[in-house]
This record gives structure tokens, C-alpha cells and sequence, in this order.
């Protein structure tokens, strides 16, 4: 067994892990200064970042893992693509983390390690072979961020979002192990590779393998909350601390998305295209994608609460996502995986720019609705900046590359004999514009109120920002735009894709 070879390709998961454990050391033992804290979990998640892209760009092929790890645990490109893209979006998060609210500075201990902790079971959840092993790690990317959505105790808004999350998740964990077990008595295991290989030899699919595989879509569906499974989220995302919406809005939903195309598209069908079971599965996703994009934009227009906006564009968002989900009957199903993973990796740096503005914006404020936004271009033009070219990359609006994303996303589900779809998808774009134009408003075209309530006093100050969350907001910034305008990452996207759905 070569067990070096096995740490070197599970660095970003122990790196996380130590430094988590470290964190909660130094705060019980060393030093519980804030700043040393934030400083710490700040470099443990840009080390693990660093090794999953040093792991993503330099394999190192011909070593075999042992063989009880890769029962339970897959290295792939997918994989460690997904795990950069995670890592990247939780460490911009702890960046805009820094001094966010008061709780930060009382229980930064508890709140770092809370999200080190939730980071790992993520990356778990990305590697896992094994539905059991992904329940578990679904768990641990859940227990924190209910705990992270309550962390200001004495907040009734906070406390409401934390137990609102909880009684959800409970429920969606509840489906997703009711969902396992159906899967377990139908094939006799909970081992995806094993799982593919039942299935490919039984005549016809077992009717509690359909029941189960629903199931776990349900659960699945709560955490990225799709429509009909949203209910919770404008509350939670507006009542939590809106450093906390930043990570959950971002890190988290990747994850989930990223374990959706393995389980559907690549496990249980080594063609590379959904497994074919006797229920139309392109229905099933075009009604979560139809129903999620209406709801989510229907229900943003007529929202004053900026952050209850942001929430309702994270259906919407998801919506998109799930059209790419429907395009399985593409001849070429690389296409339509390229195209998924590309929107939702734009789509996180997109939301969790947008949300970080609100977050540094928001501070000590109880409420922040539109007119909290006045004059912004005035009081600081890079935030303004930021949040404009976020917002228009999450709209669509050519050439960031959220446009390109879309069209992508767009041409793949047309290829795959869906035109209507992509109908559902333009119209949708066009009703997202009015909610976000009318944020940016706000921003760009309402003057600022002299002895309101913003966040300034004088419209030419702004916010003391670190150097580091100075950085972080033009990674943002910046990344939308080459993003939208480099095609060399569309095309790495692609042969990641094919590899992928060709089973080397």
C-alpha cells in the first residue's frame, strides 16, 4: 500500500481537518485573539485550495490507492475540479468573514472551526463512493451550518433562521437516509460502483430503486432548495448573518450540485448519460427547473429586503442549473456535463460576490432594504463595481461570464431536442433583469440621503477593508469578466467533461 501516495492525494481534506483541529486547540490553549484565529483558518483553507489545484494540474498517474480507500473515496478530475472550485469559494468566504459581526470577535473559535468542519464534510461529500459514507458527510457539511445560521443567539431573526434550517435539513437528511434504504433492500448495496453493476444485469429496474433514487433527489433538492423544496430559504438567508448567507449561498450548493451529476449522470451509468429507469427523468428535472426558475423570479420582483432578493435569485439560479440536468439525452453528453459544471462554478463566484457586498455592507444594521443602497457608486464606487458586474453576470448580461454560462448551458439543452426549455430559460432571464436593475438602481441611481441610515456618513468615504478582502473583492470582480471572455477555460471545462463521460 502506498500510504504517502494516499496522503499526497487527499491533501485539501487534511489540510482542512488539521487545521480545524488546530483552531479549536489555539482557541482552548494558545491564543483566542480574533484576527490570529481568522488568520489561521484563512491560511489552512488557502493551503488546501493550493494542493487541490496542484492535484488538479499534476496527477500523478500509475500509483494505485489502497484499496479500502478508493471502496469509499474517488480521485478523479471531476473530483478535484469540484473540490478547487469549493475550497476557492470557502476561502473568499472566511475572507468576508473578517470582523463581520460581533460574534466573529466573542466566538471566533467556534464560529472558524464550525465552517472548517462544514468545508470538509463537503469535500467528503464530492469523494464519496459510498452512499452511507456521503450521509455521513452530508451531515457533517449540515450540523455547522444550522449552528452558523443561529450564531447570534440573542438575534430573533438569526435564532428563527438557524431553527427553520434545522427542522428542513432534519427533513431532508430524514428522505435522503429513507431514500438509501429503499436503494440498499432493492440492489443489495450502497456502493455506487457496485450499485452501476446491479443494475446493468437485472431485466427490469426494481420499483423501491426508483422510490429510493427519488428520495434522495428529495433530500438532495432540500440543500440546493429547489422548488418545491425553497420554502425555507428567503427566511433563513435573510435572517442568518449575512457572512454566513455568503459561504451558504456559495460552497455549500456546489457540493450538492457536484454530487448530483456523479450519482445521475457518471455512477450509475458508465455511458456518461442519465440511467435509464421507467420514469422520465428529463420531465422530472424540467419540472424542478420550470417550477424553481418562476418561483424564484416571480417571487424577487416585488422584495424590498435585498437579502430575501438574493435568496429568491439562488432558486432561480438553481433553476438554470437543473435545465442542464434535464439535457440528458444529449449524443454528446459532455456537452451538457461542461455546461452544468461550468454554469455552477460562475454562478458561485457570482452569488457569493454579490452576498459579500451585503455582508460588509450590512454591518450592524437589523435591516437592509433598497434604500440601504443609495448612492453606493458615491460612498464607494469598488463595491458599487463589484456588485454590478456580479449581479450582471448572475442576469446575463454579455460578455461576463454569466452570459457565457448560459449560453452554454442554452446550446446544450437545444442540442439535446429541448427547444422549449430553452424558451423557459431566455424568458426567465429577461424577468430576472428587472429585480437586479432594480438593486442596481439603488446603487447607481438614487442619490444618497445626507443624515440617513446608511452605513456612511459622508458619500465619499467608505468602509475600512483589509488589504485581503480588498483582493478578494477584485478576484470577484475580475473573475467575471475573464471568465466570460477566455475561452481556454470553456475548453478545459470540456476535457474534463470528456474524460469524464468516457469512463478513463
Amino acid at each position: 500500500m502506498n500510504w504517502s501516495h494516499l496522503l499526497v492525494q487527499f491533501t485539501p481534506e487534511l489540510a482542512v481537518l488539521v487545521t480545524a483541529v488546530w483552531v479549536i486547540l489555539s482557541d482552548l490553549f494558545l491564543s483566542r485573539h480574533p484576527s490570529g484565529l481568522w488568520r489561521q483558518c484563512f491560511l489552512g483553507l488557502a493551503a488546501a485550495t493550493i494542493g487541490a489545484a496542484f492535484l488538479y494540474q499534476v496527477p500523478t498517474p500509475g500509483v494505485e490507492l489502497p484499496a479500502i480507500i478508493t471502496r469509499v473515496l474517488l480521485v478523479s478530475p471531476l473530483t478535484s475540479s469540484l473540490k478547487f472550485v469549493v475550497l476557492l469559494l470557502s476561502t473568499l468566504a472566511v475572507v468576508f468573514s473578517y470582523r463581520s459581526f460581533e460574534e466573529t470577535e466573542r466566538h471566533a473559535g467556534e464560529y472558524y472551526s464550525l465552517i472548517l468542519f462544514s468545508v470538509l464534510g463537503g469535500l467528503l461529500c464530492i469523494s464519496s463512493q459510498d452512499l452511507v459514507l456521503f450521509f455521513i458527510s452530508f451531515e457533517l457539511l449540515s450540523l455547522p451550518l444550522y449552528m452558523l445560521c443561529g450564531f447570534r443567539r440573542y438575534n430573533s431573526a438569526s435564532a428563527e433562521a438557524g431553527l427553520k434550517y434545522f427542522v428542513n435539513g432534519a427533513l431532508s437528511s430524514a428522505l435522503m437516509l429513507y431514500g438509501i434504504s429503499w436503494i440498499y433492500g432493492s440492489l443489495g448495496s450502497t456502493h455506487l460502483p457496485t450499485l452501476a453493476a446491479n443494475y446493468a444485469v437485472v431485466p427490469s429496474p426494481p420499483s423501491g430503486f426508483l422510490v429510493g433514487c427519488l428520495l434522495v433527489l428529495s433530500g438532495l433538492g432540500f440543500k440546493v432548495a429547489v422548488a418545491p423544496f425553497h420554502t425555507w430559504a428567503p427566511d433563513v438567508y435573510s435572517g442568518a448573518p449575512p457572512a454566513v448567507s455568503t459561504f451558504l449561498a456559495s460552497a455549500p450548493k456546489v457540493t450538492i450540485v457536484g454530487f448530483i451529476l456523479r450519482l445521475f449522470w457518471q455512477s450509475l451509468d458508465g455511458t456518461g448519460q442519465f440511467f435509464n429507469l421507467p420514469v422520465d427523468w428529463v420531465f422530472l428535472f424540467t419540472v424542478l427547473a420550470a417550477g424553481s426558475m418562476f418561483v424564484g423570479n416571480l417571487s424577487a420582483l416585488p422584495q424590498q429586503d435585498v437579502r430575501k432578493i438574493f435568496a429568491y435569485s439562488g432558486i432561480a439560479q438553481i433553476g438554470y442549473i437543473f435545465l442542464g440536468l434535464a439535457a440528458c439525452n444529449n449524443p454528446h453528453p459532455q456537452q451538457s456535463f461542461s455546461a452544468v459544471l461550468f454554469y455552477t462554478t460562475v454562478y458561485g463566484i457570482s452569488n457569493l460576490g454579490a452576498w459579500a457586498v451585503l455582508a460588509v455592507l450590512a454591518r450592524g444594521q437589523e435591516r437592509f432594504d433598497l434604500d440601504s443602497l443609495r448612492g453606493l457608486h458615491q460612498r464607494n464606487p469598488a463595491l458599487a463595481a463589484c456588485l454590478a458586474l456580479c449581479l450582471m453576470s448572475l442576469a446575463g448580461v454579455p460578455p461576463l461570464s454569466g452570459f457565457m454560462g448560459k449560453f452554454y448551458l442554452f446550446r446544450a439543452i437545444y442540442e439535446s431536442g429541448l427547444p422549449f426549455l430553452v424558451v423557459l430559460g431566455i424568458l426567465n432571464s429577461v424577468i430576472s433583469l428587472f429585480y437586479y436593475f432594480k438593486v442596481l438602481k439603488a446603487a447607481y441611481f438614487v442619490e444618497a440621503e445626507d443624515g440617513g441610515t446608511s452605513f456612511l456618513q459622508a458619500p465619499s468615504a467608505g468602509p475600512a477593508l483589509p488589504m485581503v478582502q480588498q483582493l478578494a473583492f477584485q478576484l470577484c470582480l475580475w473573475s467575471n469578466v475573464v471568465l466570460g471572455l477566455w475561452p481556454a477555460v470553456i475548453g478545459e471545462v470540456e476535457r474534463v467533461a470528456s474524460t469524464i463521460t468516457q469512463g478513463s
